[in-house]
């Protein structure tokens, strides 16, 4: 935006905006604005878009892992399963994280085939895998409850072999 004025108008409107520098967002609250907040640099703010329509996504996961428009598919209910994305980029970034889950998976069933979280048992561990990426290592954490989405969770046995796999390069997430 260009003016103080711009931005004090956008958010009477009721939009919600962001500062492109820090990623900080902003809408007025009962018609209540922070006292603190300095618009002084307007050219650092523009007007959130937060819509969000329910469209039919084109980009899709197939069988054997290739991105590809979701017309080339033959799978049906392909956006049921999560494996249909509006992007090819998101659809790349779904694969390579789906593949990453898969391998973690894979090895934390080979290394203990019998283990199986239970969420109802607060007492037993559920082990997983942290990757520090300033450190460029993986560390094991675990979790007594509360399921995190997406997160691989295994045996103590098998996150610490597999997190000594990773460090030491015997073992790949790519």
């Amino acid at each position: 935006m260009e003016t103080q004025k711009e931005i004090y108008q956008a958010l009477l409107d009721g939009k919600t905006l962001v500062n492109e520098v820090d990623g900080f967002t902003i809408k007025l609250r009962n018609d209540m604005l922070d006292a603190n907040i300095s618009f002084s640099k307007p050219e650092e703010w523009s007007i959130y878009d937060d819509t969000f329509e329910m469209k039919p996504a084109e980009w899709g996961i197939s069988n054997d892992g290739r991105v590809c428009l979701a017309y080339s598919n033959v799978i049906n209910n392909i956006q049921e399963f999560g494996m249909k994305y509006h992007t090819e980029e998101l659809a790349e970034k779904a694969r390579d994280e789906m593949r990453e889950a898969n391998i973690l998976r894979y090895w934390a069933s080979v290394i203990d085939p019998t283990w199986k979280a239970d969420w109802d048992d607060t007492k037993q561990e559920k082990w997983f895998i942290e990757h520090g990426v300033s450190a460029g290592t993986y560390y094991t954490n675990y979790k007594y409850t509360l399921p995190i989405l997406g997160t691989v969770y295994m045996s103590r046995k098998a996150a610490i072999k597999i997190c000594e796999a990773l460090n030491n390069k015997e073992l790949s997430l790519d």
